[in-house]
């Protein structure tokens, strides 16, 4: 018999317990949590992912020398525009230069006799472009395998996306770019190319992006940081609620609809884009109807201060 009430009252624990975690978890009518009334608005939602690029050429050449001597005159300087045939240096081979050389020691007339007898080679630009590095000066010697001068086409800025994002980018897509540099300035482009072969980086996959600024801002250099936002999608006046008013169970979204002074009833929604801060309704409650945002009553915690947040 004693064994008996044990079980029974065991039963009863657990039982209670049971319908204590349930009540105060899933009801936002208890004790502990308070209701913040407010109606599903019409809002212009925007959704957008963001990554992280560098700008770098779209098509960057080395421009070395043809032959190994020394570099003569250099025609052009960093930031300089050159159009692709165009001579942008002159140099003497190995040869040239150390009969030059020997040619001085006799006076300028063995100098000019030689100097139109072998004459300098041309350096010419293989594509249109910018100068955006110059690390010989005249006067050098270089070898072959020397880099002269690098030119760049255009300037683009290659994104990181994560292969869960990945979909929602398109070819054309319009994009907003932000320069690291310039935080206080936004530029406008679009992608142009969508990697193929994904990329492990920091222990994420990643498909780098190309996007293509509409207009070159001139402050923009090679290697530059650039955070960009790619529009996702966009609707135009549709009920939506904070994202906080939104909850889930189950893989199932639903909204607390309160009734009268009674216990607010779950109603499931259907929800869509979401831009951060509020989320589109599709169906389940419409423009005007009031819910209810179940958040946490902090004046039932502890004394215990938690200390400033920082916004």
């Amino acid at each position: 018999m004693k064994r008996k009430w044990i079980v029974i009252v065991t039963v009863g624990v657990i039982a209670g317990g049971s319908w204590w975690t349930y009540t105060t978890f899933s009801n936002p009518a208890t004790e502990d949590i308070a209701n913040r009334p407010i109606n599903v608005e019409a809002r212009d939602i925007v959704s957008s992912i963001t990554g992280t690029g560098t700008v770098v050429p779209s098509n960057r050449v080395e421009i070395k020398p043809p032959i190994p001597g020394r570099v003569d005159r250099i025609l052009v300087a960093e930031g300089d525009t050159v159009k692709k045939g165009k001579i942008i240096a002159w140099m003497s081979s190995t040869d040239r230069a150390a009969l030059l050389d020997q040619a001085r020691s006799k006076g300028d007339a063995e100098v000019k006799k030689w100097d139109a007898m072998l004459r300098p080679a041309p350096l010419i630009a293989p594509i249109t472009g910018t100068v955006i590095y110059r690390p010989i000066e005249a006067g050098q010697t270089v070898a072959a395998s020397d880099v002269l001068l690098v030119v760049a086409d255009r300037l683009m800025i290659q994104v990181q996306i994560d292969e869960t994002d990945i979909r929602k980018v398109k070819i054309g897509q319009p994009v907003s770019i932000e320069l690291d540099a310039y935080s206080d300035r936004k530029f406008r482009g679009t992608v142009k190319h969508i990697g193929y072969e994904a990329k492990m980086i920091n222990n994420v996959t990643v498909y780098l992006v190309d996007v293509i600024p509409t207009a070159f801002p001139s402050e923009m250099r090679s290697g530059m940081t650039a955070y960009v936002s790619f529009v996702a999608g966009a609707v135009r006046r549709t009920p939506s609620l904070p994202v906080e008013a939104i909850q889930s169970r189950g893989g199932r979204s639903f909204v607390w609809v309160p009734q009268g002074r009674g216990t607010p009833r779950s109603v499931p929604v259907e929800v869509g884009l979401s831009d951060g801060r509020y989320t589109q309704i599709i169906s389940g409650v419409e423009v005007g109807t009031r819910v209810t945002v179940p958040i946490k009553n902090s004046s039932k915690k502890s004394g215990r201060s938690g200390g400033s947040r920082r916004q």
